[in-house]
């Protein structure tokens, strides 16, 4: 599940949201990618435990397997 917020301001060339990604693992994985292309990020966390901003890549934010657990994420 997909949610995001987005504030669009029509004198600006940017714009701010929020994403917030729930996803269900049968099993624990190894490291985890998501998607995300040449954005910015201000803070991230994974299952209520900060997500270093060294995650975040050019094209992907990488997850590391301590953060994640079995079940909803």
């Amino acid at each position: 599940v997909y949610r995001v917020q987005v504030a669009l301001d029509d004198k600006k060339t940017h714009f701010t949201g929020r994403s917030e990604i729930t996803f269900h693992l049968k099993a624990k994985p190894d490291d985890l990618r998501i998607d995300f292309f040449e954005g910015t990020t201000s803070e991230m966390t994974v299952n209520g435990q900060p997500l270093p901003s060294s995650a975040k890549k050019k094209y992907w934010i990488q997850i590391p397997a301590h953060l994640l657990k079995e079940g909803e994420n």
